[in-house]
Order: C-alpha cells, then structure tokens, then sequence
C-alpha cells in the first residue's frame, strides 16, 4: 500500500549542475566515442552517470530506512517520461526501483505536488528534496527539506526527513 511519498529534484539534489559542463562532454566521449554531436538520449544517459555517489548514498540510507516510502519525480528530469521510462535512465542506483510517478505541470513546483497529493489521498506522508523553495515552503512548510546545492543532499537532510517523517 502506498501510503508514504517522497518529492525528488534531480539538479542541485542529486547533480551538480554548476560543474557538469566540462565533466558531460567528457562522459559523452567516454560512453559513446568522439562524435560532432550527441543525441538528447545519450546526454541524459551520460548525465545520470555524473549523479554525486555520496549523495546517492545519503538517498540510499533513507530508503533503507523507510522501505516502503515511493519517489515521485518532481525534478524537470520529469518530462523525459513517464516512471517507467524514468526507471530505465536511472537504473544504475537503487533508488530507480522505488519510482512510482511524476508531478504534472502547474504555476510552481508547491503547486504542482499539491495537485498530485489531491489526486492521491491515500498519501498520509510525504518529504520533499528541493533545492529551490518554488512555492514549497507556502504550500508544503513542514514536509519541504531544502536542499544546499553546493553540498548537494546531505547526512543531515536525510536525518531531517527520518525526524519529519515519523512525526507525521
């Protein structure tokens, strides 16, 4: 039964977007040769390959945590698809397997959530990885865990989430 939910940004959560540039191009020549230019497909291929590992990890202890929580994507990784195909970009790191769906499109990101928890009232918890508060601090005040983007997540997010979680 799906009862608990974790909101997850990708840019800023997971990746560092401020140094991927250089670091891109040369995972792109490593996976798929020195070509003139890439396809979108296999730049998200290469980019999932950049997510920061310790954050991956801090993720993975909360997983392990609370084994029946369920990610729905908030990040904008959301429009490459839905779950399923999302579960196929990120199936190198453990957390793919417990993607359940993705946020739609609304004003703002606090928004956006609200329309998909109106739409899933069995939802009785839910956290949210952000490093941007788009409306989720108004909106989600106690379940927003905002996110540093220079450290990415951190031991003491995860450690905020397993507090908030079991006071919900």
């Amino acid at each position: 039964m799906l009862d608990t939910v974790l909101f997850l940004d990708i840019d800023g959560v997971l990746l560092d977007r401020t140094t991927i540039d250089n670091t891109l191009a040369t995972m792109l020549k490593h996976i798929f040769g020195n070509k003139v230019s890439y396809t979108d497909d296999e730049k998200t291929t290469a980019e999932v390959r950049l997510f920061n590992s310790h954050t991956l990890s801090n993720l993975d202890s909360l997983l392990e945590h609370n084994p029946n929580i369920r990610i729905v994507i908030s990040s904008n990784w959301r429009f490459l698809g839905e779950a399923k195909l999302l579960r196929s970009y990120f199936d190198l790191y453990n957390f793919s397997s417990y993607i359940v769906d993705r946020t739609g499109k609304a004003s703002n990101r606090g928004s956006e959530i609200s329309d998909w928890l109106a739409a899933h009232p069995e939802i009785k918890r839910y956290i949210i990885f952000d490093d941007i508060d788009d409306g989720l601090s108004q909106h989600h005040k106690t379940q927003f865990i905002e996110v540093d983007r220079r450290q990415l997540l951190s031991a003491d997010n995860i450690n905020t989430a397993k507090l908030r979680l079991a006071m919900q």
